[in-house]
């Protein structure tokens, strides 16, 4: 069946979406288990260097899991959206997933060997990220957008810090590296809290694709009220669809 899948993705979201708790546990578990796959396949080496910022080490893992995470659940977001808007959100969880795996593997550092620093190298890549990032902070409810800031108020700080941290190849602050590390995962673990809290209980599918190529509605979805009621929310589309259509509902903030 066409929508099959989607409909089982739908139904496994919707028996997490009003479980912050088990949201939290496979969130967190998810990390772990990505950690602990790298641990055993790398052991925890106890040479020199700071266990903060360093290759194959237990932290780089764990920030890194975060990061990727954050990417994963942008990419199930995004396909709650209309084209352009759908492909600009899968992009910027792409992004996320690479910094992810960045994060893990050290490959910037890697890139510096060439001689030019890995922010050049980096620019465009940071330039489309931002692009895509200002969308998903608009597709979000008002708290989620507050805290989705707040992640990248985290990493742009951390950032400077890494600037400060050396002159050159030399390390000057070596100190700065734990503030920089702890405030990048702060910072990846905002972006995870902020899309967990957006499907939280106010996104519904309420419409299909019919067999004449138009959105047909299925049911008025139900989005719980303020005073803690429930409120219809009406089956709107806009005319032929060529996949799912989605309208998304949010309750007040």
């Amino acid at each position: 069946m066409r929508f099959g899948r989607f409909e089982r993705a739908e139904s496994l979201l919707g028996s997490l979406r009003d479980r912050p708790a088990a949201q939290a546990v496979l969130y967190l578990g998810a990390c772990g288990l990505i950690i602990a796959v790298h641990v055993v396949r790398y052991g925890m080496p106890t040479g020199p260097g700071s266990p903060w910022d360093g290759e194959y080490r237990t932290y780089a893992y764990f920030s890194g899991a975060f990061l990727g995470i954050a990417g994963v659940l942008t990419v199930l977001h995004g396909f709650l959206f209309d084209e352009p808007r759908r492909r600009l959100m899968l992009g910027f969880g792409a992004f996320l997933a690479f910094l992810g795996t960045d994060e893990m593997f050290v490959i910037h550092e890697r890139l510096e060997r060439t001689g030019i620093d890995w922010q050049i190298l980096y620019l465009p890549v940071f330039v489309l990220g931002a692009i895509g990032g200002l969308v998903v902070l608009r597709s979000l409810p008002v708290r989620s957008q507050v805290v989705m800031a707040l992640g990248g108020a985290c990493w742009a700080v951390s950032q400077v810090l890494e600037f400060l941290q050396w002159d050159g190849d030399t390390l000057v602050h070596p100190a700065l590296q734990i503030y920089e590390e702890v405030l990048e995962a702060l910072g990846s673990t905002l972006f995870g809290v902020a899309l967990l809290a957006a499907g939280s209980g106010t996104i519904r599918v309420i419409a299909r694709r019919g067999a004449d190529g138009m959105a047909t509605p299925v049911a008025a979805a139900t989005v719980p009220s303020p005073e803690g009621g429930s409120g219809a929310v009406a089956a709107r589309t806009t005319g032929p669809v060529t996949a799912t259509s989605f309208a998304v509902g949010r309750a007040a903030d």
